[in-house]
């Protein structure tokens, strides 16, 4: 494992077993660096530190005096005095101190530390109330005013009336928490841009550009926005449906016994989810286990939509690759292969269908560009048959034909996948 993986199982570990008094939860062996380079452990503390403040921020929605900074700050200089420079990792305190009074409205005492850091302290401030009209402010009052006509007071979500209460995922630009509505009682899902994002022009306007994606769709089979809201200081957040249940990555890792017909049955409403989003004029782009949910109910919504793109988008651009490169289509990794679109969504729906056919996926390789190369070169897939003799040779053809790699070869749209998957027709049979 490299030493960043390393440190975000770490940081994600703290996230997740966090409290008020997350002190008491800290549970990193102090041993463990010793082997590290300082660098590493100062980042390592600048992550946690920037957690810790920004959970007490968002799980709290009151205002009133921090008395607990002593004890917070005493606390990680004892932990990382050997490690990083005391006065250096005082003040890395101090400004998130700093930050969260200006977010939440909290009271700090500060004065124990004016005559040592006075200086920085007053920097700080400056700097902090910079960020927010340098950066954030341009960026949300462009989104208000293309929503200005239409549901505006729906994206204008008040941040104080969400309590939360759990992470539940994480993303390599968000974070989802589960959380509970104060007006309503109603349990919720909130989705923030990592805070590493939150002074990035191009992740603040992919993230806006997500909610006003979701606020098109209106289906079943389909996640539920119910608004775009900031917290003080700037930093977004999307509020969604809360679904109880699973992903259908928890369902695969399970390992539990799925019969033919429920597979049909769920990339059905997989399908009849992308139908209704690709008559809006948008393509998923990341559709992959993880990012559709199966309900209490047997339900599948799609969700996460933060490299969803729209069908008229200007595609003769060099593009960045995002996804997740075992579901993508090849004209995903090289525009060579042609235009995103819905046959784009079509071939990542036949590496789930496949997933679950053969508990593997169509290409195994330890790197992306090994999957990649395997993807562009057009390297033969093995027949689901060969793998699992007990499925039908229909949903076995069916699989094959969404995975070709030419797009115009697959099925041309949802709709046509939809006939063709019909579980009522092959449980009549």
């Amino acid at each position: 494992m490299s030493r960043q993986s390393e440190i975000e199982d770490l940081l994600s570990s703290f996230e997740e077993n966090w409290t008020s008094e997350s002190i008491t939860k800290f549970n990193i062996p102090y041993s463990k660096f010793h082997s590290w380079q300082s660098v590493d452990v100062e980042y390592l503390a600048r992550e946690l530190i920037g957690i810790d403040f920004e959970l007490r921020l968002k799980n709290s929605g009151q205002s009133g005096e921090f008395k607990e900074l002593p004890s917070v700050i005493q606390f990680y200089r004892n932990y990382f005095s050997a490690f990083i420079d005391t006065r250096k990792l005082t003040l890395l305190l101090l400004s998130e101190a700093i930050r969260d009074s200006k977010n939440s409205g909290r009271e700090y005492d500060f004065r124990p530390y004016i005559k040592e850091f006075g200086k920085e302290l007053n920097k700080f401030q400056e700097s902090i109330e910079q960020e927010y009209l340098s950066e954030i402010e341009p960026h949300l009052s462009s989104f208000e005013t293309h929503n200005s006509q239409s549901n505006a007071n729906e994206f204008n979500v008040d941040w104080s009336r969400y309590k939360l209460v759990r992470l539940i995922g994480t993303g390599s630009h968000a974070k989802v928490y589960f959380a509970t509505d104060f007006e309503t009682g109603e349990h919720v899902a909130v989705k923030f841009l990592r805070k590493q994002f939150q002074q990035n022009a191009a992740r603040i306007e992919a993230f806006i550009n997500e909610a006003q994606i979701l606020k098109n769709f209106h289906h079943e089979n389909v996640i539920n926005i119910r608004g775009l809201g900031q917290i003080p200081s700037g930093g977004l957040f999307i509020v969604l449906d809360w679904i109880s249940g699973r992903s259908l990555h928890e369902q695969l890792e399970s390992q539990e016994f799925v019969s033919e017909f429920q597979i049909r049955k769920w990339i059905h409403q997989v399908c009849m989810g992308l139908q209704h989003i690709h008559s809006r004029g948008i393509i998923h782009c990341d559709l992959k286990p993880a990012n559709i949910l199966l309900n209490v109910e047997n339900q599948i919504l799609i969700t996460d939509f933060g490299f969803a793109k729209y069908l008229n988008d200007d595609f003769r651009q060099a593009r960045n690759i995002q996804g997740t490169v075992s579901f993508m289509a090849p004209e995903q990794i090289d525009q060579l292969w042609g235009r995103i679109c819905p046959a784009t969504d079509i071939y990542a729906v036949g590496v789930i269908l496949y997933l679950f056919l053969t508990r593997r996926l169509p290409f195994i390789s330890e790197t992306f560009e090994e999957i990649a190369l395997a993807k562009l070169s057009s390297e033969p897939i093995t027949d689901p048959r060969e793998l699992n003799s007990t499925i039908s040779e229909s949903i076995a053809s069916i699989c094959m034909k969404c995975l070709q790699s030419e797009p115009t070869f697959r099925f041309e749209s949802a709709a046509q996948l939809i006939n063709a998957i019909d579980p009522i027709s092959y449980n009549s049979n």
